[in-house]
């Protein structure tokens, strides 16, 4: 190589390496980001668990943006339209709360 250009190969390898290492130091400080979709998605399941016709369940207006999380914990609150045991169509509301893997969910 070129003894002129060793200083610009230098200099473009060291900036090469900053560009590569520092946003991966950023995302490991910052930790895991909260997953809402597959939150949602636990919470619908824990929902119909709950229910006597699971297979009738619908969640209207139920969005993963409306999953509110604080400290890597979720609260999602909506409604569901099920079937009762009569097989008339209910509306209840439940609020679900947890971590993306582990939902507790509560009908009102």
């Amino acid at each position: 190589m070129n003894q002129r250009y060793l200083p610009t190969f230098a200099i473009l390898a060291l900036a090469w390496l900053v560009l590569i290492y520092l946003p991966g130091q950023q995302r490991a400080r910052q930790g895991p980001q909260f997953d809402t979709l597959t939150f949602t998605a636990t919470c619908r399941l824990a929902v119909k668990n709950q229910l006597k016709a699971p297979a009738t369940a619908q969640f209207p207006g139920l969005t993963s943006d409306q999953v509110q999380v604080s400290g890597g914990r979720g609260t999602l609150r909506g409604v569901v339209d099920a079937q009762n045991s009569f097989g008339a169509m209910l509306r209840t509301g439940f609020t679900c709360t947890g971590t993306e893997q582990r939902v507790t969910a509560t009908l009102n």
